[in-house]
Parts: C-alpha cells; structure tokens; sequence
C-alpha cells in the first residue's frame, strides 16, 4: 500500500512537471516573440521616419542643385544618380554590409532567452 501511495505521489509530481515545463516554455516562446515582434515594429518606425526625411533631403537638394545650375532637371539627375551609386554598391556588397551582420543580430536576438536560463 505504501509503495502505491508513492507511485501515485510520484505520478502526480510528474504530471505537476509536464505541466509547468509546458507553461514555462509557452511564456519563453511568447517572450521570445513578443521581443521580436516589438523590434520589429519599432525598426519599421524608425526605418519609416528614415525614408521621410531621406525622401524629402532629397527634394531639398535636388531642387537647391537645380537652381544653383539653372536647370531644373540637373539637380536632380544628380540627386536621382547619387542614389544610384549607393543602391550600386548596396547590391554588390548586400551580402558583407546587410546579410550577414542582419542575419548574426537575428539569431542572438532569438537565441537571448536562451542565454538567460
């Protein structure tokens, strides 16, 4: 009798640690992707602010470029070839500058919870 008495003891322990390791790594897995998820929507916000500001610098300068020239197409062709440069070398070195570093700062941000335990 006492050893089903254990048995049963031990039963429900198990079954008490299948279920908070089932909790614990639900709240892990939500953490996780809540972090994610709320980088990421604030790098879309910042990212958006970005495109903002760089969309209107660039009227401002291609507009300044074109009066300074006195032609209104010159500046910007400047401004429009200047961008070209930059998406040029971006798709040459995507993979060095974007890729990698992007893919290394992903896999510590998801990896970061695991760390802490």
């Amino acid at each position: 009798m006492a050893e089903l008495a254990k048995i049963e003891e031990l039963t429900e322990s198990l079954k008490d640690f299948i279920t908070t390791s089932y909790e614990l790594n639900k709240l892990e897995v939500i953490e996780r992707s809540s972090s994610i998820g709320s980088g990421l929507i604030s790098a879309l916000m910042v990212s958006f602010a970005m495109i903002f500001f760089l969309f209107f610098l660039s009227l401002g300068i291609g507009f300044y470029l074109s009066e300074k020239l006195g032609n209104s197409y010159a500046g910007f062709a400047i401004t429009a070839g200047f961008y070209f440069l930059i998406g040029l070398i971006l798709l040459l070195t995507k993979k060095k500058l974007i890729e990698d570093p992007l893919q290394t700062k992903i896999i510590k941000k998801v990896l970061n919870s695991n760390q802490l335990n």
